[in-house]
Order: structure tokens, then C-alpha cells, then sequence
């Protein structure tokens, strides 16, 4: 499985609070310092706690830098992600990143890009069928 980062609801801004925008970059920015660790446990616990502590989408509210390095500490991210993440060392990379997973997915969707989309083989897979995942588990085999 490859997963691309696409930040749906970004805005042009790096800065640091929401009413600066750039609350996806700087989510998926914090995700890349958390993988630089090369650690799969701590990749997937960061994971969750961004989805479980995300603010309301058009809320007046959300995770700074600061509060991005925190929730890193708590699922075990060493200090060098947490610095990387407060800093906000990985936005720009992170920017260029949803920017070329937008781009492959539009080109591989014939520009008919949504969320979730799936691939199989280059082709897109109707993910509002139930038991398409089955489906493809079953084929692989």
C-alpha cells in the first residue's frame, strides 16, 4: 500500500496558528518528522492522535507547532522530531509533497480526484462498494 499525503483544506500560509491557514501542511509536516524516525509504532500512534485530536473543521481552534511537538512526545517521539515539528522544519518539503500526490492522483483519475481514492493496478477502485477491499484481498491471493 502507498498512502499520499493531500492537504485538502490548506491555504498558502507556513504559519503557526489557524487563522494563518496551513493546519494540513503543518499536520502532514509534523507526520514527516515522526517518519524520519523510521519507526512504524510511533508513525501509527502519531497518526491517530492527530485524527483523534483534530480541531472542528472551521473551528476557531487548533494545534500550533508547539502543540504538534507535544502530541509527538506523548506517542514516544524523540527530541529531534519534537524540535523538527516545533520548528516547522519539514513544511515547506511537506507543501511540495501534497503538491506531487495531488498531481499523480489527478493524472492517474483522469482529474477526478477524491477522498479516499484508491488504486489498484493504476485503476481506480469504486470504494462505495461495501466489500471492495475484500474484493481486491481476495483477487491478490
Amino acid at each position: 500500500m502507498r498512502s499520499l499525503t493531500a492537504a485538502w483544506c490548506d491555504g498558502n500560509s507556513t504559519g503557526n496558528r489557524a487563522s494563518e491557514a496551513g493546519k494540513p501542511r503543518r499536520a502532514a509536516a509534523a507526520m514527516q518528522c515522526v517518519a524520519g524516525e523510521k519507526n512504524q509504532d510511533l508513525f501509527l500512534k502519531f497518526h491517530s492522535a492527530l485524527f483523534q485530536n483534530q480541531p472542528v473543521e472551521g473551528g476557531s481552534t487548533d494545534l500550533s507547532n508547539e502543540d504538534l511537538a507535544k502530541l509527538a512526545r506523548e506517542q514516544g517521539a524523540n527530541e529531534a522530531t519534537q524540535r523538527c515539528i516545533a520548528t516547522g522544519a519539514q513544511v515547506q518539503s511537506a507543501a511540495q509533497a501534497a503538491q506531487q500526490s495531488m498531481n499523480q492522483l489527478s493524472k492517474a483519475v483522469g482529474g477526478q480526484v477524491s477522498t479516499p481514492s484508491v488504486l489498484l493496478e493504476g485503476k481506480k477502485v469504486d470504494v462505495s462498494n461495501p466489500n471492495w477491499l475484500a474484493d481486491i484481498l481476495k483477487d491478490a491471493k
